[in-house]
């Protein structure tokens, strides 16, 4: 689950991708988090479902399917699928269980600051820190924190200027 300011993941191992699943899911979600205004996915089957619909008019959230040329709206799942990707494959070459990797991957994930923000999606998203034994990067003695505005402002600009240069690249 992303907002449109931050990148906290929210992982979920599932067995199949039937539209009873995905709905299993987003209701774990929504518990936890709360109710999205949006959310936005491809036009995978689970989603095309008269179940979903149903789910989201019942739930009150947007659903919004992104199209392959839309593929830039939902760039930050996909770019976090990278190292997900990673994970498993550097798991199944040490011999090691991909779900203990998976889930020291998101824990080691959700503390690390981001640059289009400068804060960890955690903190972003809980408005609190998260315990952990890595490193915490300080300036001077004081904790690195903004506020919202600050924060939606700096990820703003630089969404921008990842479309201006998306956009340029693909028309030569």
């Amino acid at each position: 689950m992303n907002t449109s300011y931050n990148a906290y993941p929210v992982v979920e191992v599932i067995k199949s991708d039937s539209s009873s699943s995905c709905i299993l899911f987003w209701n774990k979600v929504i518990s936890i988090f709360g109710i999205p205004n949006v959310i936005k996915t491809e036009y995978g089957p689970p989603f095309n479902s008269r179940a979903f619909k149903q789910e989201t008019e019942h739930t009150g959230f947007e659903h919004r399917r992104v199209t392959l040329l839309g593929r830039l709206a939902i760039a930050k799942a996909e770019s976090f699928n990278k190292p997900l990707t990673k994970t498993f494959k550097t798991a199944h070459v040490g011999g090691k269980s991909w779900k203990q990797e998976l889930f020291q991957f998101i824990r080691q994930y959700g503390p690390t600051p981001h640059t289009n923000t400068g804060y960890p999606p955690f903190q972003l998203l809980l408005n609190c820190e998260l315990a952990t034994n890595l490193q915490t990067v300080t300036k001077g003695d004081k904790l690195v924190t903004g506020n919202f505005f600050q924060i939606q402002k700096c990820g703003l600009k630089l969404k921008n200027k990842l479309r201006t240069y998306a956009t340029n690249t693909t028309n030569h």
